[in-house]
């Protein structure tokens, strides 16, 4: 992941992962788009496939964003009392996940809340969680282990879940059944307009100086 040392580092690195991301979605969508009337087996894998690499940008994207974000926050190394209070929090629970054992673990902690010029640790894949699937649940605690309050993605939860999480498992698991095409349009789209509301999110964080009181 490259190094985020500025406001604008950031800015670029957000806008050229979300750009390729749109542009492979939005050239598979149209694929499916010129295929989807003539009901063959090509159609379906088609389809199919735009369901999966949908959901593939929507995760990968989410996690690198927050990881860009979290990198530059790692950089600009504010102590305690220049953190927002939600990255305080999420950086003092971190310190409980550490190998260390607890009276390690409770030294550090009362050193985190106790300072005002302590400095945190960052562990960065440790607060995107990286090894899980994007659920809505999975979203939500990105957007709080990076300090972001937002109700945003609270109405599309169900949809997350429901519909774009059920489908990519279903196929990645190897499942059978294809999808009518005009439903995986629909799923590309919304994914799109997910992408676009959690770069809004990063941005205006970024912009208003949230991560900073």
């Amino acid at each position: 992941m490259q190094k985020i040392k500025s406001e604008n580092d950031l800015q670029d690195a957000i806008d050229k992962e979300h750009s390729w991301r749109l542009k492979e979605i939005h050239d598979l969508k149209s694929l499916v788009k010129t295929k989807k009337n003539q009901n063959s087996i090509e159609t379906n894998v088609f389809s199919k496939s735009l369901v999966l690499i949908s959901y593939s940008h929507w995760e990968g994207f989410v996690k690198n964003a927050a990881r860009y974000y979290l990198s530059y926050i790692q950089f600009i190394s504010l102590n305690k009392s220049q953190l927002s209070n939600r990255l305080v929090a999420s950086f003092v629970f971190q310190l409980t996940l550490s190998n260390k054992n607890r009276s390690e673990k409770i030294a550090s902690i009362m050193e985190g809340i106790a300072d005002p010029s302590y400095k945190f640790s960052i562990n960065i894949d440790e607060l995107v969680d990286a090894e899980s699937n994007l659920t809505s649940g999975i979203l939500e605690k990105i957007l709080s282990n990076i300090g972001i309050q937002t109700n945003a993605f609270k109405t599309k939860s169900q949809y997350i879940d429901s519909v774009i999480l059920k489908f990519r498992n279903d196929y990645a698991h190897g499942g059978f059944e294809y999808i009518n095409a005009d439903q995986a349009i629909e799923i590309s789209e919304k994914v799109l307009e997910l992408m676009s509301l959690f770069k809004t999110e990063i941005e205006n964080s970024l912009c208003l100086k949230k991560y900073h009181i």
